[in-house]
């Protein structure tokens, strides 16, 4: 008590660790191929080693007890692709992302996806849900 702060300086932090909500941007025609239990991963740049060191993914997996076998990385740059091959995951790469498709060509992902229908599908078929 009675300690002084300077401006800009915090005295006091807020995490909320549980629920852990993640707000995804998936365009309306695609909203049907979306179920309620579908596992998703997901990614930040927290993590001491950066893609496409697979630890990031490794360390998910692991928290999640995750089975790289039936997991994907789906992604838009050769980074992403090449992380979850090191993953052993299935890889997705998305020709409409920010790279575009030239710059995944000699990405050797398992799938290039067109729209997000297409990695719907992908995904689906993978896990014998579609």
């Amino acid at each position: 008590p009675g300690a002084m702060a300077s401006p800009g300086t915090p005295v006091f932090s807020l995490a909320l660790t549980e629920p852990v909500w993640v707000r995804a941007y998936i365009p309306e025609p695609d909203l049907g191929m979306i179920q309620q239990g579908m596992q998703v991963e997901v990614t930040s740049d927290s993590f001491p080693e950066k893609k496409p060191s697979s630890y990031p993914i490794l360390q998910i997996l692991n928290i999640y007890n995750g089975n790289p076998a039936n997991s994907f990385m789906i992604g838009d740059s050769c980074n992403d692709i090449i992380s979850g091959k090191n993953a052993k995951l299935n890889t997705v790469a998305v020709a409409y992302g920010f790279n575009g498709l030239t710059h995944l060509q000699n990405c050797k992902a398992d799938f290039t996806a067109y729209t997000t229908e297409d990695v719907c599908k992908y995904v689906l078929n993978k896990n014998n849900l579609f």
